[in-house]
């Protein structure tokens, strides 16, 4: 067989492994009969506990879960099917560096396995002085989040894909 056939033949026949293998994934992915189930068995697959939530967001019908892991922020989305409630991952952990700063923080995109995106922007409080923080863009804010904890070690906020991060801005907000 020639080259110029047998390259292209090639290569179908590695998409065609590679989208055959997804679709068997997902099918014998683990499926639970509650949100709760699911999270509780999605954070133990992590080697992460409860105390590890960040907290969970309903977004564009997507349930999301958001945690960390030492410096690090995770988001998985709740799939609901057929057979119940499944977990997914679909990017890696995001890590904020430590910083003589009161807070870090980063931007990074996040899909879910419904294929809605989302930029999430997540960081660390260092000062125990902050309860809240809002995400402005081009000057006006859009979102803010209060924190329960004290002192609130990390946050999260999504915010439109559509949206430049250059024109993006976390700061804090008075009480």
């Amino acid at each position: 067989m020639n080259k110029t056939v047998f390259l292209p033949v090639l290569l179908l026949f590695l998409l065609l492994l590679v989208g055959c293998s997804q679709k068997e994934t997902i099918a014998n992915r683990e499926w639970y009969d509650s949100i709760d189930l699911v999270i509780q068995n999605g954070l133990q697959d992590e080697g992460l506990t409860t105390a590890d939530i960040l907290g969970t967001e309903v977004d564009q019908g997507d349930t999301l879960v958001f945690y960390h892991k030492g410096l690090q922020t995770g988001v998985a989305s709740i799939t609901h099917g057929d057979k119940g409630y499944s977990w997914y991952r679909s990017a890696s952990y995001a890590s904020v560096l430590a910083s003589d700063q009161p807070y870090g923080s980063l931007s990074f995109d996040f899909e879910s396995e419904n294929k809605h995106t989302r930029k999430i922007v997540a960081g660390v409080v260092y000062s125990q002085q902050i309860k809240r923080l809002g995400l402005f863009v081009s000057g006006s804010q859009v979102i803010s989040k209060t924190f329960d904890q004290t002192p609130a070690p990390f946050y999260f906020l999504i915010h439109d894909p559509s949206i430049d991060v250059s024109s993006i801005e976390v700061k804090p907000l008075d009480e």
